[in-house]
């Protein structure tokens, strides 16, 4: 009676139990190794976000320092000062863009005409 007792309940209940242990063991390390990827992910992301924040106000306050340097470095007129700061407005605007053509028209007036054939 003692064996039977064992062979029918005591045996199943251990190795039930023992596979719910390693079940839930495994499970756990599934759910850290998961979290370990989204934080990683995550970290991945911020970084590239803050380069690429970093990289456009760097973009944007380049010519606002050039600008004040040219200020400093002699005297100027209101007027002067008033075409340099149109030219060194941060940011994407229409009249940007326009102001953008318009430097490149002007640049392409200017420089020689190119003489190396059909592969220009």
């Amino acid at each position: 009676m003692y064996r039977s007792f064992i062979d029918r309940l005591l045996l199943p209940a251990i190795f039930g139990l023992t596979t719910i242990v390693i079940a839930l063991t495994f499970w756990q390390l599934l759910l850290s190794h998961s979290r370990a990827e989204i934080q990683s992910a995550a970290k991945e992301q911020a970084s590239f976000v803050k380069t690429k924040t970093e990289s456009e106000l760097r973009a944007r306050i380049l010519p606002l320092e050039r600008l004040a340097l040219r200020w400093q470095s002699r005297d100027r007129s209101d007027e002067d000062m008033e075409a340099d700061a149109w030219h060194a407005q941060p940011g994407p605007c229409p009249a940007d863009a326009g102001r953008q053509c318009c430097d490149a028209a002007s640049i392409m007036a200017v420089s020689p005409p190119c003489n190396c054939g059909p592969e220009c």
